[in-house]
């Protein structure tokens, strides 16, 4: 029995700190409804790579990340960023173009995730998964959009 009440309280206090983590990290204002409006709204927004790559509302990829504040904001703006990341990843095998907004994607969400260990960190590594073999083909263009994501956000 005590060692279910120590286990409650480990864990809440785990998410806890989860949770002020992400509120003291980044940018303090809310999170845009655009950042979780789905990944057509982000494949929509990385067309537009190699220029700066913005939402329908102005909002850049890393402020998505850097302003979600709990973990459900976070996990809407995964949902989105993940499978617009997936769906590129098809594509970078025949097309620089969808290796170079990959690129973008990566660079914009680990720039949004900053030196997070956390949660949003886990984001970016799993984002940066998508391009870990591109091709040799591809491999220019997929490091020039990491370049301009990280950079340009």
């Amino acid at each position: 029995m005590h060692r279910r009440v120590a286990l409650a309280l480990v864990t809440t206090a785990a998410i806890g700190a989860s949770a002020l983590a992400l509120s003291g990290c980044g940018d303090r204002r809310r999170l845009p409804k655009a950042c979780t409006d789905g990944p057509r709204a982000v494949a929509v927004a990385l067309r537009q790579a190699p220029r700066a790559v913005a939402l329908y509302d102005g909002t850049r990829l890393s402020a998505c990340v850097s302003r979600a504040r709990y973990q459900g904001e976070l996990q809407g703006v995964g949902l989105s960023l993940n499978s617009a990341g997936a769906a590129l990843a098809r594509g970078v095998p025949h097309s620089d173009a969808a290796a170079l907004q990959l690129g973008y994607l990566i660079g914009a969400v680990r720039r949004g995730a900053g030196e997070s260990n956390g949660l949003a960190g886990e984001l970016a590594h799993r984002i940066a998964q998508y391009g870990a073999r591109p091709p040799p083909a591809r491999r220019s263009a997929l490091a020039r959009g990491i370049s301009l994501g990280a950079a340009a956000e």
